[in-house]
């Protein structure tokens, strides 16, 4: 449909690494590349690299030709010079001496399989925590997805009074960040969430 209706899709790869693994999770991407002339790729290292604060990433724009590729650049260029003028570079000097050596590029993939493992564990350890505290496999999903965030399909009242009267944070939809799990905390989030779920 994409290629039918000339429409350029701009895709977003801004947790890589946290589901399978660096190669496998940028396979619907290059998919999707291999069957358009053109797209618009947006890559983030802000958190697969912990430089969250350097807004660390690139635009990728793949162009049908060298013409229209000149193009595109041009224009994001002008996008981008309208936004800022010079950015930072402290993050992007990080990430580019970590790429540029390969004992550092190997600890960084070896240290980012295991918070994708450490997230997985507790995925799992809240869908069990769930489980128990609310006597039904409701929330079993959690532990098949992946990824560090996960839609809890809460209302937004529930969210709510999680907040206030738990401390237990996550945007309004029910969306929350499975890294802030903790084997110590896990059991009460679990209680909280299947005390306030309704309503």
């Amino acid at each position: 449909m994409l290629t039918r209706r000339r429409l350029v899709p701009f895709l977003d790869l801004a947790y890589q690494g946290f589901a399978v693994d660096l190669d496998a999770d940028a396979a619907g991407v290059r998919l999707v590349a291999e069957q358009v002339p053109e797209a618009l790729i947006a890559i983030s290292f802000s958190k697969n690299l912990g430089l969250y604060r350097e807004r660390v990433g690139a635009l990728i724009v793949i162009g049908e030709n060298e013409t229209r590729a000149d193009a595109m650049q041009s224009h994001v260029l002008q996008i981008a010079r309208s936004i800022y003028s010079m950015p930072p570079d402290h993050g992007a000097a990080i990430a580019a001496h970590i790429f540029a050596n390969p004992t550092l590029t190997g600890e960084w993939i070896e240290e980012l399989g295991l918070m994708r493992t450490r997230i997985a564990e507790m995925r799992g350890l809240l869908a069990q925590q769930l489980r128990k505290a609310t006597g039904a496999a409701t929330f079993d999903f959690i532990r098949t997805q992946h990824g560090m965030f996960s839609l809890l399909g809460v209302s937004a009242q529930a969210v709510e009074r999680l907040r206030d009267k738990h401390h237990i944070y996550m945007t309004a939809d029910s969306r929350m960040n499975l890294a802030g799990i903790m084997p110590h905390n896990a059991s009460y989030v679990a209680e909280s969430i299947a005390a306030e779920r309704l309503g």
